[in-house]
C-alpha cells in the first residue's frame, strides 16, 4: 500500500511540476494531435480571416445572418448615390445630380412580364426538324430588359436562339424535332418603363 501511495505522489506531482513549468507559448501546432482541439476549446473571436487558408472555407462553414457590413462613411454614402433606391437617399447622399439614376432604378418596381404564346409544327423527318419563331412585344412606353422562353413540352423540342429584337421586343427560335406531334412554346419579354 505504501508503494501504491508514493506511486500515487510520484505521478500527480509529475505532471503538475509539468504543467506548471512549462513556458508561456511553448505548445505548437507540431506538439497538438490531429483533431486534438475542437470549437469549444477555441477563445471567441480568435481565429479571423487572416488565420484561414484560402479557398478552405465553403458556403456551409458560414452563418450568413452573422455577417455585418461596415457602417458607411461620408464618401461611401456619397459613392452609394448612384446605386440610390430612390432620388431621397441621392439628395441625402448630397449628390443630386446622380437622382435621375435613383429615378430609373424606381422603375424595377414596375416589373412587366409579358408573353407571346407560339406554335412549331411536327417534324418532316426525324433528321430535318421544324423550328417557329415569336416575338414578345413590350407596351408602348417600356423596353425589353430581358426575356426568355417556356417550352410547354421538352420532348424533342428545343430552343434554337433567344435575344432582344428590338429596344421593345424579345424573340425567340424553337426548334421540334418530333414528327408526331406540333409543339407550344411561350416567349417572354421582361419590360420596365422607359426613362424620359
Amino acid at each position: 500500500m505504501a508503494v501504491a501511495c508514493a506511486a500515487l505522489v510520484i505521478a500527480l506531482g509529475g505532471t503538475s511540476y509539468a504543467a506548471l513549468k512549462l513556458p508561456s507559448n511553448s505548445v505548437g501546432a507540431s506538439q497538438i494531435k490531429r483533431n486534438a482541439v475542437s470549437t469549444a476549446e477555441i477563445k471567441s473571436n480568435a481565429v479571423n480571416g487572416t488565420k484561414v487558408r484560402d479557398d478552405s472555407l465553403t458556403g456551409a462553414d458560414i452563418n450568413e445572418s452573422t455577417l455585418q457590413l461596415p457602417a458607411a462613411s461620408v464618401p461611401n454614402k456619397v459613392a452609394a448615390a448612384g446605386r440610390a433606391d430612390s432620388a431621397a437617399v441621392a439628395d441625402n447622399a448630397g449628390n443630386a445630380g446622380n437622382a435621375g439614376h435613383a429615378n430609373s432604378s424606381a422603375a424595377i418596381d414596375a416589373i412587366n412580364y409579358v408573353p407571346q404564346a407560339g406554335s412549331v409544327g411536327a417534324a418532316a423527318n426525324a433528321e430535318t426538324p421544324t423550328s417557329a419563331t415569336a416575338t414578345a412585344t413590350c407596351p408602348g412606353g417600356q423596353r425589353v430588359t430581358g426575356g426568355g422562353v417556356r417550352l410547354d413540352d421538352t420532348g424533342d423540342v428545343s430552343v434554337k436562339e433567344t435575344y432582344p429584337a428590338t429596344a421593345n421586343s424579345w424573340k425567340a427560335t424553337v426548334e421540334n424535332a418530333d414528327t408526331a406531334a406540333a409543339r407550344t412554346f411561350s416567349v417572354i419579354a421582361v419590360c420596365v418603363p422607359s426613362a424620359g
